[in-house]
């Protein structure tokens, strides 16, 4: 009802005096690039505005588009620095040192609410009986179907179905027809953190692209008989052409994982396979090759010193080599090759290439709903 509403309304703004302690600050600098800007900044329950008033201009941040906001100390004074989930950088100069610590209070509280129903938009709106069908979006059973999956190769397995094969898979998992639960308990076993290969995506009601992570060999290329059988029965389904094994690692990598206890698969257990290395940077390098790549936006003053800091940081050539294991794993998928694909532990560059191979093969997956 109305009166709900207005409730919610008013006691967001109760709640919203509590937490903003600082409402308004004057003599704020804002530090964006090399511009200047010198004004005041309030506070409100959904947005930080920065008002300069000789240039009568306001900027708008929304706190969700917030990634960040850390006091930065320094000799001559401290700051407070923000990025933006979209790349923007904020350096705001506060004089008082209290004042900043409650702006910085302020904005990560609006920024990470923890829970959805602690976001301004559910708490101050009235909620509807209209139901949350956002799971409904996406349907593994029906997607599949689209595929033509189950089929005489391919059939749904439920041995996920309480997470117990692997936590991070989905319940719905498809897997070779011919295998038993025994042979996939013993793949899951021998994969780092239990991702055994599954069916991905089937091109053309024929060719596999499966997932999964890194086998668990060690320095002493460690085999598994279920493991071997498991691939061996995606090898079948279509035996045309070698299977190809793509590990979108650097091969240097593969081999420092083996120190671990982890590593990549032995060929002499693989032999309808073919194991083939690339060179995705993990992570790691990924978030500081990004982290400079933001620097460089930020901080260079000519196109010069611009053009040679994104050439220094890496990041187009990350992006390239993302791009050209997608597009190798479609080309082998069109040259009617099964392929499995996985990194260390079959997260980011796995995802990220099977996806990109999946849109580049099939135009469903360039629609909105696909």
């Amino acid at each position: 009802c109305e009166c709900c509403s207005a409730l919610r309304l008013l006691l967001g703004a109760m709640e919203s005096v509590d937490i903003i302690k600082t409402p308004k600050v004057d003599n704020v600098l804002m530090l964006k690039g090399n511009t200047k800007l010198r004004g005041t900044l309030v506070l409100t329950a959904s947005h930080f505005i920065l008002s300069h008033q000789q240039a009568k201009k306001e900027i708008w941040i929304s706190y969700s588009s917030i990634d960040s906001a850390v006091k930065k100390v320094a000799p001559t004074g401290s700051s407070l620095e923000i990025s933006c989930k979209d790349f923007r950088h904020f350096e705001l100069v506060i004089a008082s040192d209290e004042e900043l610590d409650n702006v910085a209070e302020t904005m990560n509280h609006y920024a990470r609410p923890g829970r959805v129903e602690n976001t301004l938009a559910v708490r101050c709106h009235r909620v509807t009986d209209q139901p949350d069908i956002g799971w409904e979006v996406y349907n593994a059973e029906q997607e599949y179907k689209r595929m033509g999956v189950p089929c005489a190769h391919w059939v749904a397995t439920n041995e996920n179905a309480e997470y117990k094969l692997c936590s991070t898979y989905t319940s719905y998992l498809v897997v070779p027809a011919t295998l038993s639960p025994v042979i996939l308990r013993g793949s899951a076993k021998f994969r780092s953190r239990g991702r055994l290969p599954v069916l991905s995506y089937l091109y053309e009601r024929r060719v596999a692209l499966c997932r999964c992570s890194q086998p668990l060999s060690g320095v002493q290329s460690k085999r598994s008989v279920e493991d071997e059988a498991l691939i061996e029965a995606i090898h079948a389904s279509n035996p045309t052409n070698p299977t190809h094994i793509v590990d979108t690692r650097p091969k240097i990598n593969a081999m420092a994982n083996k120190a671990g206890g982890k590593g990549f698969e032995n060929e002499q257990g693989y032999r309808s396979c073919r194991l083939v290395f690339h060179g995705i940077q993990n992570i790691h390098v990924m978030r500081d090759s990004l982290k400079d790549l933001l620097r460089v936006c930020r901080s260079a003053d000519s196109v010069g010193n611009f053009l040679a800091g994104v050439d220094g940081c890496g990041w187009l050539k990350h992006i390239r080599s993302v791009v050209d294991t997608s597009v190798t794993i479609a080309k082998y998928m069109l040259g009617n090759i099964n392929v499995i694909v996985h990194c260390s532990d079959g997260w980011d560059r796995t995802a990220q290439t099977c996806s990109l191979a999946q849109m580049l093969l099939d135009p469903y997956y360039r629609t909105i709903k696909g």
